[in-house]
Order: structure tokens, then sequence, then C-alpha cells
């Protein structure tokens, strides 16, 4: 009987130890879950901070964008606009010039009959100077304004020639001259002198 109780306090210890041995797995098991469901909740909320630090980071990087593109856009403006001003300021400088260069230019005449050819010369020579005409403009300028034999000599020039105001004076001033009247000496004459008897005049 004795044996037999001991057995039975051996087997109930045991069972008590074992219990406990349970309980105590399951407490640090417990402890454990705790635990790591505290590790994995301050994970998140690392997480979650680090996530809303780069969100505000990302804010602040796309408004310092947004601003630099918003000066970057109002210097552009601020070019153009200037730019324009300027554009518009040289136009109005140009027109003003113009208006006072155009209100105060010599007026061309036609070549009058009987007019000596190397005073008409002189005189369209000098208002093509005052008037600052480009000398490429004379030839066609001049061509415009001769008549009568003049006009016909020039008829007789090639066409590149006619655009060549040296040649042409060279040309009318060479051929044409008094002998009774309006006539025609050569079409070919010697451009390397004046004819004997010339003096620039004709009828």
């Amino acid at each position: 009987m004795y044996q037999t109780g001991l057995n039975d306090e051996e087997k109930a210890a045991k069972e008590k130890a074992e219990r406990k041995e349970e309980e105590k797995a399951r407490e640090e098991k417990a402890a454990k879950a705790k635990a790591e469901e505290k590790e994995e909740e301050k994970a998140r909320k690392e997480e979650e901070r680090a996530r809303r630090l780069e969100e505000r980071n990302w804010k602040i990087e796309d408004d310092e964008r947004k601003i630099a593109a918003k000066r970057e856009e109002d210097d552009r403006k601020h070019k153009h606009e200037t730019e324009l001003r300027r554009i518009n300021s040289n136009m109005a400088a140009t027109e003003r010039a113009g208006e006072h260069s155009t209100r105060f230019q010599l007026k061309f005449r036609d070549l009058r009959e009987g007019e000596e050819i190397l005073n008409y010369l002189t005189q369209f020579e000098c208002i093509a100077t005052t008037n600052n005409y480009s000398r490429s403009m004379w030839a066609s300028t001049l061509l415009s304004r001769l008549t009568g034999e003049c006009l016909n000599i020039i008829g007789t020039l090639a066409d590149i020639q006619k655009m060549d105001y040296d040649h042409i004076k060279k040309k009318t001033t060479h051929l044409l001259w008094e002998v009774g009247g309006r006539i025609l000496k050569s079409l070919c004459g010697d451009e390397t002198g004046e004819p004997p008897g010339h003096n620039g005049h004709f009828i």
C-alpha cells in the first residue's frame, strides 16, 4: 500500500511538473508571439514613418521643382517681354528714322530735252549720295529717269551692263554730243576716251 501511495505521489508530482512545463511553454510561446507582434508593430510604425518621411521629402522636392519651374518661366517671360520691348523700340526708332529720311530726301527728276548729260549725272550722283542710296541701286534709279537718246543708248546694252552705273555713265557720255541735232554717233565707240569736240551736250 505504501509503495503504491508513493507511486501515486510521484505520478501526481510528475504530472504536475509536466503541467508546469506545458504552462511555462505556453507562457513563453505567448510571450514570444507577443514580442514578435510588438516587433512587427514597431516595424510597421517604422515603415509608416519612413513612408511619410519619403512622401514629405518628395512633396518638398516637388514644391521646389514647381517653384524653380515657375521662376524659370517668369525669367523666360521677362526676357521675352524685354526682347519684345527692345524690338518694338528699335522698330519704332527705325520707322521714325525712315519717316525722317523720307521726309527730307531729295527727289530725282527726269532728264530734260537738251540738257547736258554730264550736268545731269553730276546732280544725280549728288542726290543719290545725299539720300544714302546704295550704289547698287544707282543704275536702276538712273534708268527710270533717262529719256530720249540716252534711253535709246541704254537699250543697246546687255542686261548685265544695264545694272552697272559706271558703264552706263561712260556709254552715254561717250556717245552723245551735239552735231547739229540729236544723233547717235556710234553704238560701238571707243570707251577709252572722249570723241573730238565732245562737250556732253545733246539737243
